[in-house]
């Protein structure tokens, strides 16, 4: 299984908190200060390139004014419907076999 801050929930949730974010009026600066953390940090967070543990979670949540559980619920849902959209990994094949298989269906 992949690291989680490559799999496609993670981007879910990374947006999901940037967007919190933004809809609570807060600038990533503001935020980070409340962490004790860096503006880096955060936008490392919200890029998905840093992974947050649950405790760095509920302190965001918190300083976003949102209630954690029902976060934690909304990106269940929205990580369920991710998943099973990418359940599916696309398998690239090589140019000789897709031609063979382009000129089986044609022929």
């Amino acid at each position: 299984m992949p690291k989680s801050i490559h799999r496609p929930e993670y981007a879910v949730l990374t947006r999901m908190l940037r967007d919190a974010r933004v809809e609570s009026g807060f600038h990533q600066t503001e935020v980070a200060e409340q962490l004790g953390r860096s503006q880096s940090f955060l936008s490392d967070v919200e890029q998905g390139g840093r992974r947050l543990d649950i405790l760095e979670l509920r302190d965001l949540c918190s300083i976003l004014k949102i209630d954690f559980l029902s976060f934690v619920s909304r990106f269940d849902e929205a990580a369920k419907s991710t998943a099973s959209t990418s359940a599916r990994p696309r398998v690239k094949q090589s140019r000789s076999k897709q031609n063979r298989r382009n000129q089986t269906e044609r022929g």
